[in-house]
Order: structure tokens, then C-alpha cells, then sequence
């Protein structure tokens, strides 16, 4: 059983597709420059230089033991292998909030996802 052409058009703009519908919908850039402005406007912590990283692990110790926990039962014990798509997708959601939430705890980004707010 072997790929034809048309099966890589198909994935190719199957993935061109999924971009470019999703670009605007999940408004990727405005995350970036969410961050961006966030970083220009504290750049000591954004480069960890504000020597708060252990403050900020006291005073988040239960959110991350919570993360580093979720992420810990999804790789070691989670038995993803008869999953549907839709729970893969799931399970593929909660390790990518666990993972961006631990960044923001460590790094001390406290800015909220709003689509709403105007720069």
C-alpha cells in the first residue's frame, strides 16, 4: 500500500488549510505580541534577571505541583493508545495548557488570553 500523488496534494493542503482557517480564528498573533509587549515592558523578569524565580515558585507551588502532576499522569499513566480523536485532541489541549502554564509560572507572564482587549 503506497502514498499516490493525490493522497500528498490532499495532506499538503490539509495542512496549508488548517493554517490559514485557524490564523485568525485562534489569533496566534495577537499571543505573540501579547507576550512581546509583555516582555519590552518588563524586561528584567522576561530574562529572569528580577531574582524572583523562587518567590514565584513559593508563591505558585501549588498551581505547578498541579501541572508537573497532570503532565506526569498523561505520559507515564494515561492509556492513550484506543483513544478517539476527539480525546486525543484533549489529551494533546491539557499538556499544552500544563506546559504553558508551568512557562508562565517560571517566567512570571501573568497576562490573561483575551480577545476582546484592544493595544
Amino acid at each position: 500500500m503506497s502514498t499516490t500523488i493525490e493522497d500528498a496534494h490532499t495532506a499538503a493542503n490539509n495542512f496549508v488549510d488548517l493554517h490559514w482557517k485557524n490564523r485568525d480564528l485562534c489569533q496566534v498573533g495577537m499571543i505573540k505580541d501579547d507576550f512581546y509587549n509583555w516582555c519590552i515592558d518588563n524586561e528584567e523578569v522576561c530574562l529572569g534577571k528580577d531574582g524572583q524565580f523562587w518567590t514565584r515558585m513559593y508563591q505558585n507551588g501549588y498551581s505547578v505541583f498541579g501541572k508537573f502532576y497532570d503532565l506526569a499522569g498523561i505520559f507515564m499513566f494515561e492509556k492513550d493508545d484506543c483513544y478517539t480523536d476527539a480525546q486525543m485532541i484533549d489529551e494533546h489541549n491539557r499538556v499544552v495548557v500544563d506546559l504553558a502554564s508551568l512557562l508562565s509560572f517560571i517566567m512570571g507572564y501573568n497576562l490573561d488570553y483575551d480577545p476582546e482587549r484592544v493595544e
